[in-house]
C-alpha cells in the first residue's frame, strides 16, 4: 500500500515487490540495477495503482492488482494458500469498510492501517481472524440451529437443562381438554393445574431438542450428563431414569422426585446398563480431569513505583530533508515530486489577468496556471513518447492528458504546439547539438529519486561553497541569496527526485520541467528573465544538489566514470516560453556546472557511509 500511495519511490517499491504477496525473487531484483526499463514498468504499474485509488477508491484499485498481478493464483500454489488468500481479501474488505465510513483517503487509510497494526487494544469482531474454510471449524450451534445438518464429530455438554418454567407467572401450552388449542394463562384460577401442562411441554421439547442434537454426528457423539444443577427435570432424565410407576398426569414432578432418591452409584448402574444394552455403539467414560497443577498467582513484597524523569537529550538535529524544505521557511515534510507546487503563488486552476486579450485556446502562454497545471505539464512530458512520429497518436495522447486532469479539449491545439517546439528545441552545450525528439524510452529515466547522507550543513556552509564560484559560473549576489535562507542547521539526508535524465551520445543530462507564467510576452522569456527566475527561486541550488546526485548514482553504475567525460549539463525548461523558430534560447536554462564545482559541493555535503 506505501508503494501504490508513493509510487515513484524506489525503497518503498523494491521492499513491496519482494513480498510473498507480489513475489518478485531476489534475483530479480538484483537484474533491476542493470535493466532500468524492466524496474520503470514496474513504476508505470503502481504509478497507475496509485492513479485508480486516487480516482476510484482502494477497493477498485485493490482488484485490479488482484487481477492484473495474478495474485491469488500464485498465493494458491502456497501449502497454505487457502489461509493466504483468505487473510489478503479479509483485510481488503476491512479496509474499505474503513475508508468508506471514516472517508478516508490513500495516506490517511495506510495511517489507520499502521495504527490498527501498532494498537494493544482488544480488535472488533470484524477483525478477528476468518477460517479459509467451514469445512474443517469447529462450530457452536444451539441445538434448533444444528436441525437438518451432519457434523463429524458431536459434543453435547448442555442437555441437563430443567424442564421448568422460567416466569410461573406466565404460562404458554395446549389446553387438553379443549381440543389441544393453545392457551396463555397471565394468572387465572387453574394456574397450578396449568402449570403442570407447561412444564410437561417444555420435557417433550427438551426431548425433541435432544434427539435433534445426538443425531447430528457422523462418526460419533459425546454426551455429557450427570447430576449437574437441574438435571433431575432434563430430558436425559426422562431418557434414562423413570420411575418403574410413572405418573403421567405430571410427568415432570414424577421424575423429579424419582430422580432425587437415587444416588451416584445407581445413577452410573442405569448408565452401564444403557452401555451394555448397545452392542458396543455406546461407551460409558468419566470426565476427563485436569492435568497438572492450577495456576497460583506467585507472592511478590508490595513495590512503590515512581515515574522516571527523562533527562536525556533528543537530539533534533537529524532528519531527512529536500530542496524544498530548504526553501520553503515551513516545517519539513514527506518529500513528493516537485511539480513548482511548494513555488506556485496562486493554487487555483485560472487563466491568467493579462493574458485574456491572447487569442484564448490557441497560445499556451494563456494556459491557466497553478499547481494542477504543473502537475499536468509534468505527467505529459513523463509519460510521452519523445520520438512518436504519429502526428494523431500524440494529438490523442494529449487530448486523454487534458481530460484526464480536467482541462477543456480546446486546449488541444496550443498544448500540441508547445510539444511540438520543446521537443524540437536545440539543446545541447560546447556545440553538441539534438533534441529531446531523438530521445527514445531506453534512454531516459522519469523522476529519478535520490538519497544521499549529509554532513552538518547549515545556509552559511552552503554560502561559503557557493561565493568562491559566484562571478565565474554564478551570478556574483547568489551567495546573499544563499544566506537569506533560515532553515536550521542539520545532519541526515537529502531527498529528492530529478523529473528527467537521460542519455546522448554516452553523456548524462538533466532536465526539470517549468511550468512558470512569466507574462503574455515571449520576450519575457529570454535568458536575462530565466536567469532571474534561476536566482529568485533558488532552481541554482536545486541543480547543484541534482548535479551532486547523479554524479554519485553515476559512480556507481558507470565503470570508468569520469565526470568530464559523462556529465553533459543541466536543462531548466520553462515550457511556456521555447520558440525554437526564434531563438533557442527562449525558454531554455542550459548549465554545466565545474567538476571543481561539484567535488567541492560533493566534499562539504556528503557524510563517509561505513
Amino acid at each position: 500500500m506505501t508503494a501504490v500511495v508513493e509510487p515513484k519511490n524506489q525503497k518503498f517499491l523494491k521492499a513491496a515487490l519482494a513480498t510473498e504477496i507480489i513475489g518478485v525473487t531476489g534475483e530479480e531484483l538484483f537484474r533491476f540495477t542493470e535493466d532500468e526499463l524492466a524496474l520503470e514498468a514496474w513504476f508505470d504499474k503502481f504509478a497507475n495503482y496509485h492513479r485508480l485509488w486516487l480516482d476510484h477508491g482502494f477497493m477498485r484499485m485493490f482488484k485490479d492488482l488482484l487481477y492484473r498481478e495474478n495474485l491469488l493464483t500464485r498465493l494458491m500454489a502456497y501449502p497454505d494458500g487457502e489461509r493466504r488468500i483468505t487473510n489478503i481479501l479479509h483485510l481488503a474488505e476491512v479496509l474499505h469498510q474503513a475508508a468508506v465510513e471514516q472517508k478516508l483517503g490513500m495516506t490517511g487509510l495506510l495511517k489507520w492501517l499502521s495504527e490498527q497494526r501498532m494498537t494493544n487494544v482488544a480488535p472488533v469482531e470484524a477483525h478477528q481472524l476468518r477460517l479459509e474454510s467451514d469445512e474443517n471449524a469447529v462450530k457452536l450451534v444451539t441445538m434448533h440451529m444444528s436441525k437438518g445438518l451432519e457434523y463429524p464429530v458431536v459434543f453435547c455438554p448442555f442437555t441437563w437443562s430443567g424442564s421448568f418454567i422460567r416466569n410461573p407467572d406466565t404460562l404458554k401450552f395446549h389446553d387438553e381438554a379443549n381440543d389441544r388449542a393453545f392457551t396463555l394463562d397471565l394468572g387465572s384460577e387453574s394456574m397450578d393445574e396449568h402449570k403442570v401442562f407447561a412444564q410437561k411441554e417444555e420435557l417433550a421439547e427438551n426431548l425433541r431438542l435432544l434427539y435433534v442434537a445426538v443425531t447430528r454426528a457422523k462418526h460419533r457423539c459425546y454426551l455429557v450428563w450427570g447430576r449437574f444443577n437441574e438435571a433431575e427435570t432434563s430430558a436425559p432424565a426422562y431418557l434414562f431414569h423413570q420411575p418403574k410407576i410413572l405418573n403421567t398426569e405430571d410427568v415432570v414432578g414424577s421424575i423429579k422426585e424419582h430422580f432425587k432418591t437415587l444416588d451416584d452409584a445407581q445413577i452410573r448402574n442405569k448408565l452401564r446398563q444403557v452401555e451394555a444394552d448397545s452392542g458396543g455403539v455406546v461407551e460409558l467414560a468419566e470426565l476427563p480431569k485436569p492435568e497438572g497443577v492450577s495456576y497460583q498467582t506467585s507472592h511478590v513484597a508490595e513495590e512503590k513505583l515512581t515515574c522516571r524523569d527523562f533527562s536525556a537529550k533528543i537530539d533534533a538535529s537529524e532528519r531527512i530533508s529536500s530542496y524544498s524544505s530548504l526553501i520553503a521557511r515551513l516545517p519539513h515534510g514527506e518529500e513528493q515530486a516537485d511539480y513548482d507546487a511548494l513555488l506556485a503563488q496562486d493554487t487555483t486552476e485560472v487563466v491568467p489577468e493579462e493574458a485574456k486579450d491572447l487569442e484564448t485556446y490557441s497560445d499556451i502562454l494563456a494556459f491557466p496556471r497553478g499547481a494542477k497545471t504543473g502537475i499536468f505539464m509534468h505527467h505529459l512530458f513523463q509519460n510521452l513518447d519523445f520520438t512518436e512520429s504519429s502526428s494523431t497518436g500524440l494529438e490523442e495522447f494529449i487530448s486523454t492528458k487534458l481530460q484526464e486532469f480536467g482541462f477543456e479539449a480546446e486546449w488541444l491545439p496550443a498544448v500540441r504546439n508547445m510539444v511540438d517546439k520543446v521537443l524540437t528545441v536545440p539543446l545541447g552545450l560546447r556545440g553538441r547539438s539534438f533534441s529531446l525528439s531523438q530521445i527514445s524510452r531506453k534512454d531516459r529515466l522519469n523522476e529519478l529519486e535520490f538519497y544521499f547522507p549529509l554532513k552538518t550543513i547549515s545556509p552559511g556552509v552552503l554560502k561559503s561553497i557557493f561565493a568562491q564560484y559566484a562571478g565565474v559560473e554564478l551570478a556574483a549576489d547568489f551567495p546573499t541569496r544563499i544566506e537569506r535562507l533560515n532553515f536550521v542547521r542539520f545532519k541526515g539526508f537529502m531527498k529528492g527526485f530529478i523529473d528527467l535524465v537521460f542519455q546522448k551520445d554516452g553523456r548524462y543530462y538533466i532536465v526539470d520541467w517549468k511550468s512558470n507564467y512569466f507574462g503574455n510576452e515571449l520576450k519575457k522569456y529570454d535568458q536575462k528573465a530565466l536567469a532571474q527566475a534561476m536566482a529568485e527561486h533558488y532552481y541554482i541550488l536545486q541543480y547543484h544538489l541534482y548535479v551532486v546526485a547523479l554524479n554519485q548514482y553515476l559512480k556507481v553504475r558507470l565503470p570508468n566514470y569520469r565526470y568530464q567525460g559523462h556529465f553533459g549539463g543541466v536543462f531548466y525548461i520553462f515550457l511556456r516560453g521555447v520558440d525554437p523558430s526564434l531563438d533557442s534560447g527562449y525558454g531554455v536554462y542550459r548549465a554545466r556546472p565545474s567538476e571543481g564545482m561539484i567535488e567541492e559541493l560533493s566534499g562539504k555535503l556528503l557524510a563517509q557511509q561505513e
